[in-house]
């Protein structure tokens, strides 16, 4: 099982933890890659350390995964309960990342729900994922029609029009005795 907490561990190791410290918790890896980065690879998931230590997890759909107390199951009906958590979710080609909970699920939305073979969830340090202009905000359609909970993704005038009407029918409570 993989246990996370948002931007602080993952089963217990934080994030920035040395080499040494993730191999204490999750033991020796199958194999690794150190060019640039360090990556241990384990058989259902991957960890990256840089400089600055341990920066990123990847998993594949054979673990169980808990984000912030919650399971995240491997279809896209299964997480939308963990994508409603963030109050600004974005769509990046095959990423819908989660940048208030440090969470990329990819693959979740360019495949047949029922084909969780090339999805991932990733977590993340702080810093590491960056906006990219590319992102477009989403929403999950929930109705009979749509069982599996598509995304819908937001244009930019229908975002800009949802920014701006947010609080403007909104009177102060003191307003009238100004």
């Amino acid at each position: 099982m993989i246990d996370y907490k948002s931007y602080e561990s993952v089963n217990g190791v934080p994030f920035g933890a040395s080499e040494e410290e993730v191999i204490k918790v999750f033991g020796e890896p199958d194999s690794r890659d150190d060019n640039v980065q360090i990556a241990l690879y384990y058989k259902d998931f991957t960890i990256h350390l840089n400089a600055n230590g341990f920066f990123y997890i990847g998993i594949s759909p054979f673990e169980k995964v808990v984000i912030n107390g919650k399971i995240a199951g491997w279809t896209l009906k299964e997480v939308a309960d963990i994508i409603k958590m963030d109050s600004h979710p974005v769509v990046d080609d095959a990423d819908i990342i989660l940048h208030d909970l440090g969470v990329d699920f990819i693959n979740f939305h360019d495949i047949e729900d029922d084909d969780t073979s090339e999805r991932v969830i990733a977590f993340f340090a702080k810093g590491v994922m960056k906006h990219y202009e590319s992102e477009k905000p989403f929403r999950l359609i929930e109705n009979e029609y749509n069982p599996n909970n598509a995304l819908e993704i937001i244009d930019e005038h229908e975002e800009t029009q949802e920014k701006n009407n947010k609080g403007d029918d909104i009177i102060p409570d003191d307003f009238f005795t100004k």
